[in-house]
């Protein structure tokens, strides 16, 4: 049999072979199946980061598309405010300051996280918790990012005050460290005892009191007989005075002063170091959210989930090309193979459809292999495809020396090794190739 011959029978061939392993990489067919357009509504469907920058994922079995299509059906039935509430849920999920980094290089372990990046892993945890059990985490993952959100839970609070990046805008929570209350009380009684006599002294010798907690008296006479003199004002007429009562409380200020902000700093140190020790689980619950978030936007395109048959079989009513704009309505086709034979050759005219129709039966295969849905009349019927091998377009290449011809060749010849080739066993495989021989 002549090659020629040997590629007419390879023309859009549906068959079982030795094929090599499974698809690797959809690289080989983004140029070829148009996919950089298809994937851009992927991704806009997609809500958090990590979904949006990756390809979507080739399910490497069936029985994982078989349950990746389940769930795609059972979110598409789901009433629109539980869709809006798990939305929400990835979109906190997805605050990228500063959750991201625990998806990249984490930092030394004995990195003192801030106030805000404790606040934000908190609700970040609560979100992962509160999405549905389709979140694929194990139980061990589950229950120790509950634990790790029950013991920060309310650690840090939001006093208001301060920009959004700085501590000053939050506190360590005294209703969670009573220790910590307990030191601040007594802060705040002395602060209270220590505006009173500064009060007083305004009062009773008219004098102006400042933030220092000292006051600023013109007759050095009375300073003298309050208190210690700090300082003169720039104009030599006034003296800064601290009286000996204030000075005491003042100093007990001081002392309690330090040690609130060692307490806080030991807090901050524990559940920084309890964080990062649950690092790998929330890596996890990162990775679970986002691939929650990639099967959510799946059940958000368009079409049907195809039943997956036992042999190898494309039959589709009505197959509408996912790029194809729904005004004016398009010519849709009917694509089918598999059932009576297992090769169609295409022929017509030029700019009759051929190529897309060819690209058609490619991508119904590629779609279900990435459990996306399938734009057609009514469910459709594809098998799961192990290998999706197409020759489309213009194969030549100027930087190899190859003409559009030998390019094809070699295109070919990969396929018929491929299909030949030794594999793990027997599997399914779709071949497309247009205008073979140009």
């Amino acid at each position: 049999m002549t090659m020629e011959r040997i590629l007419l029978a390879l023309l859009l061939l549906l068959a079982r072979f030795n094929c090599a392993s499974c698809l690797q990489t959809l690289t080989p067919l983004i140029n070829a199946l148009d996919l950089k357009p298809i994937f851009s509504i992927y991704h806009s469907r997609c809500i958090t980061s990590v979904a949006k920058s990756a390809l979507p994922t080739l399910l490497s079995s069936e029985d994982y598309v078989k349950s990746t299509y389940a769930t795609v059906d059972h979110l598409k039935i789901l009433p629109p405010s539980e869709i809006l509430k798990i939305d929400r849920l990835l979109s906190q999920v997805d605050n990228p300051h500063p959750i991201t980094w625990f998806m990249a290089t984490s930092p030394p372990p004995s990195t003192l996280l801030s106030h805000s990046q404790i606040l934000n892993i908190e609700n970040v945890l609560g979100s992962i918790l509160g999405l549905p059990l389709l979140t694929p985490l194990t139980p061990k993952t589950s229950s120790s990012l509950s634990s790790l959100q029950k013991i920060i839970q309310g650690a840090i609070t939001n006093n208001g005050n301060g920009n959004s990046n700085s501590n000053s805008k939050y506190e360590i929570s005294s209703e969670k460290y009573p220790a910590l209350a307990s030191l601040r009380s007594n802060l705040s009684s002395l602060n209270n005892e220590i505006d009173s006599k500064l009060t007083k002294y305004e009062k009773e010798f008219k004098v102006e009191r400042t933030p220092t907690n000292t006051i600023l008296s013109p007759s050095r006479t009375i300073a003298k007989s309050i208190g210690e003199i700090k300082s003169t004002s720039r104009s030599k007429s006034n003296v800064y005075v601290l009286p000996f009562d204030v000075r005491e409380l003042s100093e007990r200020g001081e002392k309690l002063s330090d040690e609130i902000e060692r307490l806080e700093s030991l807090i901050i140190l524990e559940l920084s170091e309890l964080i990062f020790s649950e690092e790998l689980n929330i890596r996890l619950g990162l990775t679970g959210a986002a691939h929650l978030d990639s099967i959510l936007a799946r059940s958000k395109l368009p079409g049907y989930c195809p039943t997956l048959p036992s042999s190898p079989i494309v039959d589709i009513k009505s197959y509408r090309h996912p790029l194809l704009p729904p005004h004016p309505p398009p010519i849709t086709n009917d694509l089918t193979l598999g059932s009576t034979s297992s090769g169609l050759i295409i022929t017509g005219l030029n700019g009759g459809g051929k190529s897309v129709v060819l690209k058609s039966f490619a991508l119904a295969a590629l779609f279900t292999r990435l459990a996306f849905p399938i734009e057609a009349e009514e469910t459709p019927r594809v098998s799961f495809f192990d290998e999706i091998y197409v020759d489309i377009g213009d194969g030549q290449s100027l930087d190899k020396g190859e003409s559009t011809y030998a390019g094809h060749l070699e295109n070919y010849a990969k396929i018929l090794e491929g299909v030949r080739g030794e594999g793990a066993g027997s599997g399914n495989c779709l071949v497309c190739l247009d205008e073979m021989g140009r």
